[in-house]
């Protein structure tokens, strides 16, 4: 288990468009304004109107089938005229904000005009309006609200039943921009409060990660699930696996690369999103979300990568679903409660921010790679012995040596390298009562069986 490096950076998580579509008396404006007004721990912010460019239709619209459309030529330049605007729009006053990590609220958005051409008097081909929307910027979820069309008419009677079922037929026929447009469909019956949980726990699950996550080595049965993009916070992600071969530094190295210019871009989106382990730990992120996740050894046990909305690396959290899980995940955070206050500098325990019946959160913690993992230097092997020290207990009986306490999973990835030292993580396997030198020879023959070092002759001699 390993977190994101604590390197300064300013925004290395980006925020994203939400735009809130759906016929007229679906409730836009109402879900629009109830999400910028939430308390959901997400950076989200209604769009501020009108754009830069003067409005061409002045005071509310209540009856937007009122008026015949414009000539050809006429909708032409005025679609010409809204392409502009909605550029001008992103530029100057979205783009900042999502690059600041907020989260933009919209309302109707440019596949509107397709949806519902007469209510901007527009006569152009729906081939125009697809080709200048494809050079927007695309939403980064469009929230697609329906119910049964009485049900709309009755809030609003602007349209005829059959007007809101056609739209709703077309904007179930795809018209924005493909499939890789991500979507969630809505029940506009619901309450408010509901649309704004289940539309924040979309975007939450999304992670941040703009243009979605990406699974390796495999998408569809993935170790580690990482975003696609920003592609600094790409390549931040990778901190969530630590190198303790040469090979593996070598690789990691590599795909740090090709993440910070973009590469993870070109990859295929995951099957697999961190969507359970987020709903799970939701109570407990706060203004936390995930960033990275990766399965362990165990089946139903995960480590999931928090950051805040800065980008800053703030925890890790450990989650387990079955009960043999929480219980390893229970014993850890009691060991390190218990046993980490013993270990002298420079090792030290990771701090538990929080821990529960399947999840145990931990500081995260600023770790550097190191060339050769499998090396224990003399200052952490003098530490352990000081730590067994600390907690010894007298030789009684038939024992011959006094027993003391031990980390009981000492090894080459579970410890990590700091600025201010050495953190020792994973402490499920900790215990009192283990004989001297437990730690230090686990170490050895860990490192020797699984990463070939030290060889058989190099610990003989030893």
């Amino acid at each position: 288990m390993s977190v994101m490096t604590g390197s300064r950076i300013r925004r290395a998580q980006r925020g994203g468009v939400v735009v809130v579509v759906g016929p007229d008396g679906a409730g836009k404006t109402t879900l629009r304004h109830a999400l910028a007004n939430s308390s959901c721990g997400l950076d989200l912010k209604t769009e501020r109107r009108p754009g830069p460019l003067p409005k061409l239709t002045r005071g509310i619209v209540t009856e937007p089938h009122r008026h015949p459309p414009r000539s050809t030529l006429g909708s032409s330049a005025k679609l010409v005229y809204y392409f502009t605007d909605a550029w001008l729009v992103w530029l100057f006053r979205v783009r900042p904000q999502v690059r600041e990590g907020t989260w933009v609220v919209k309302e109707r958005g440019w596949w509107d005009m397709i949806v519902d051409p007469r209510r901007y008097r527009l006569r152009t081909s729906p081939g125009l309006v697809r080709v200048l929307g494809r050079l927007l910027p695309r939403p980064d979820l469009l929230v697609i609200l329906e119910a049964p069309p009485d049900l709309i008419r009755s809030r609003k009677t602007e349209l005829p039943a059959e007007e809101i079922e056609r739209q709703m037929q077309i904007w179930r026929e795809a018209v924005s921009a493909g499939q890789r447009q991500r979507r969630l469909y809505l029940d506009a019956s619901l309450p408010v409060d509901e649309l704004v949980r289940l539309t924040s726990e979309e975007v939450r699950r999304m992670g941040g990660a703009v243009g979605g996550w990406t699974g390796l080595p495999s998408r569809r049965d993935p170790r580690w699930t990482l975003p696609r993009g920003p592609r600094t916070l790409a390549a931040k992600a990778l901190r969530i696996y630590q190198p303790v071969t040469l090979k593996g530094l070598a690789g990691w190295s590599a795909a740090r690369v090709v993440a910070s210019l973009g590469g993870f871009r070109l990859l295929p989106g995951s099957d697999v999103e961190p969507s359970v382990v987020a709903s799970a730990l939701e109570p407990r992120l706060g203004s936390l979300r995930i960033v990275a996740l990766a399965r362990t050894n165990h089946p139903g046990r995960f480590v999931a990568l928090l950051a805040d909305h800065d980008g800053r690396r703030r925890a890790v959290a450990k989650f387990a679903t079955d009960e043999a899980g929480k219980a390893v995940l229970r014993r850890e955070g009691e060991a390190i409660e218990a046993l980490g206050a013993l270990l002298p500098p420079p090792l030290f325990p990771p701090r538990v921010q929080d821990r529960g019946e399947d999840h145990l959160i931990l500081d995260a913690v600023e770790w550097q790679p190191r060339l050769l993992s499998w090396r224990l230097p003399e200052e952490v092997a003098d530490a352990l012995g000081r730590f067994f020290a600390a907690g010894v207990q007298e030789a009684s009986g038939a024992e011959r040596s006094p027993l003391g306490p031990a980390h009981g999973d000492f090894a080459p990835w579970n410890l990590f390298r700091t600025r201010d030292g050495w953190t020792l993580l994973d402490w499920e396997e900790a215990r009192q009562g283990a004989p001297p030198f437990f730690d230090l020879f686990h170490y050895l023959v860990q490192a020797h069986a699984l990463l070939r070092h030290p060889t058989r002759r190099q610990l003989l001699a030893g």
